[in-house]
């Protein structure tokens, strides 16, 4: 952040400067008239850069492009093979301007369809694996797309790809749908294209390019300069969301008997390409593990569909297929299939059937087995697109006890959890509980259990001392799953209250030296992550002065001068290399900021600027 406000310091320092001369500060009368801004005439062809989500992988299969499914938030598998595969030199894809509307169904309205004119390579790598592409589209009204007191454009852009792949109930191949301007998206669900057909015959164990399974996603831009027959690089992400739910079925390490075969009674013949009733990214990509993903199914004939429109057929006992390299390599069952209701009160529940050797049958159901936050125990639930639904099964001799973990498709496949929530990033929580017995505070025992089979340590620093939990920070424990997903494979991390990693204890009290009373950590921002020093009152330090005064970074306020006192001012900026930072105040008749100099002392130096407070902004202040 500090970056940032380094780039105001020499604004101040020109004011100060002017501050202390003998001539007078320039009139009014000697300022330049205001540029209005001016909005683009139609018909006008823009130009932009989209960016799709996938979580960083560079992953590579064959001549495919690496995974673009996937969002970044948080710490997410992102996939694998045509999991994630777009048909780009075939042109499987459309992207659709929509007007920004708001959060309700009928305000974003079809502007006009763009058209993919070139990949661009992220860091050398070659169009295959191009993660960014060039688009452009024509708009007869721009006023459409622009604020004209601002003229910065606001839209929605909409993708969906890999539809080609499907049929129409009728059995014939069908394009994109085509929409008249003005239409909405929930017209682009009930559109007949927005179904396709989904075979009587299992899919699995892997997706091909014949399979590749469809894809959509929308995002709104604002406050956005685009060039009218210029090139605008949108930096935000565009996150798709899969049709498909993936099952996956294995035997437990401690099971007596392997299973010989896996079945699912019932699987629907049709499926929406798209979700209903989701207008933005925030409809379906939320971070949290308990919220990703859309909360309901969406199927053809449902209420959001074209009144008359066909349900969906059943398809029923479609096999599973044998996979060798599912389950970290000790080999799986593996399923892909469309949404399907689950719970209604006319519901038909699907069930998987699981036979053994000795040709005993045992039946799963969709429910909670007691593993999930939600829903209830033994409570049902429908299969949902973009999950992956992942059951461990022991086998003893006459019964079968199951361990389910469902997590959002893009999330990393991992063990059940002990019966620990996660926290962001999908890690375990460990909090330590208190014994009345002992009058100490103890790990709980499946904690202890755990780290006694598989002979996991707690964290240390660099020199190898432990590192200690503060309990009156908000610290926990985390379980934190490496690359393949497995509890064996994973490592305890030391936490704060928040979810970053802690590297160090906290340092001795020390005037001159910047780690004075704090421990280092690793800050997590959605995909970004920071070493820094965060103080004993949880905030990132980003300088301390010689009187235990300093400048820290405050996720609401920003960058802010925290006294001796503990008490926060807004810092206007500040030089990392002098140490000299400004802090902002507001004059008595709150007409003026007044800006105050400080340096690394901790002290006033003395100079200070006063700038005039805009008439419209005072209001605010006031």
């Amino acid at each position: 952040m500090y970056r940032i406000y380094k780039v105001i310091l020499p604004i101040l320092m020109l004011l100060l400067a002017a501050a202390c001369s003998s001539d007078p500060l320039a009139g009014p009368d000697s300022a330049p008239a205001p540029v209005l801004p001016v909005c683009p005439e139609g018909p006008v062809e823009f130009g932009m850069l989209i960016s799709l989500g996938d979580n960083g992988a560079e992953r590579s299969y064959g001549d495919m492009p690496a995974g673009r499914a996937t969002p970044s938030d948080g710490d997410y598998d992102p996939g694998a093979g045509y999991e994630n595969f777009i048909d780009i030199s075939a042109g499987d894809f459309a992207l659709y301007i929509f007007s920004a509307g708001d959060a309700s169904a009928s305000a974003p309205r079809l502007i006009a369809r763009a058209e993919i004119t070139g990949l661009v390579p992220a860091d050398g790598g070659t169009a295959e694996s191009a993660k960014r592409y060039m688009c452009r589209f024509r708009v007869d009204d721009p006023m459409l797309l622009f604020d004209k007191a601002t003229a910065k454009a606001s839209f929605r852009l909409v993708m969906l790809a890999n539809w080609h792949a499907w049929t129409l109930a009728s059995g014939r191949w069908a394009d994109y749908p085509v929409l008249a301007a003005g239409a909405t998206l929930d017209e682009l669900y009930a559109a007949a294209g927005s179904t396709r057909e989904f075979p009587d015959v299992a899919v699995g164990p892997e997706l091909t390019r014949d399979t590749r399974v469809p894809l959509f996603g929308v995002h709104g831009y604002s406050g956005i300069d685009l060039m009218a027959n210029g090139l605008t690089d949108l930096d935000e992400t565009l996150h798709l969301l899969r049709a498909f739910a993936k099952i996956e079925v294995y035997d437990a390490p401690d099971t007596k008997r392997a299973i010989e075969s896996v079945s699912l009674t019932r699987c629907n013949t049709l499926f929406k390409c798209l979700p209903s009733r989701v207008y933005g990214k925030g409809d379906y990509v939320t971070g949290s593990h308990a919220t990703d993903y859309v909360d309901h199914v969406s199927l053809p004939g449902d209420t959001c569909d074209t009144p008359g429109a066909a349900a969906p057929g059943v398809s029923t006992d479609i096999p599973f297929f044998k996979y060798s390299k599912g389950n970290s390599g000790k080999g799986s069952w593996i399923i892909y299939v469309p949404e399907y209701d689950n719970t209604s009160a006319s519901a038909t529940k699907a069930q998987i059937k699981v036979t053994y050797a000795d040709k005993s049958s045992f039946m799963l159901d969709f429910k909670n087995y007691g593993q999930l936050a939600t829903p209830a125990k033994d409570a049902p639930f429908d299969i949902c697109r973009n999950n992956w639904y992942i059951y461990s099964l022991s086998r003893r001799e006459h019964d079968v006890t199951v361990e389910l973990d469902v997590q959002p498709y893009a999330e990393c496949k991992v063990e059940p959890g002990l019966g620990l929530l996660a926290d962001d990033m999908g890690d375990l929580m460990v909090y330590m509980v208190f014994d009345e017995e002992s009058g100490e505070w103890v790990f709980p025992e499946t904690f202890n259990a755990f780290r006694s089979e598989y002979g996991k340590e707690l964290p240390k620093d660099p020199d190898g001392v432990e590192l200690k939990f503060e309990r009156e920070m908000g610290d926990y424990y985390a379980i934190h799953r490496g690359t393949d997903g497995t509890m064996a494979g994973s490592e305890i991390w030391l936490k704060d209250r928040d979810g970053d990693r802690v590297l160090t204890n906290f340092a001795p009290k020390d005037d001159n030296s910047q780690d004075c009373s704090t421990r280092k950590v690793i800050a997590y921002t959605g995909s970004h992550q920071e070493e820094c020093h965060k103080d004993m009152d949880g905030d990132i330090r980003r300088q301390h002065n010689h009187n235990h005064s300093s400048v820290i970074y405050d996720e609401e306020k920003g960058l802010c001068f925290k006294d001796v006192d503990g008490k926060l001012y807004p810092v206007e900026s500040w030089d990392e290399s002098t140490g000299i930072f400004y802090v902002r105040a507001t004059s008595a008749d709150g007409t003026r900021y007044i800006f105050i100099e400080y340096d690394i002392s901790g002290t006033e130096t003395g100079n200070k600027v006063e700038v005039e407070i805009p008439e419209e902004e005072r209001n605010s202040i006031r």
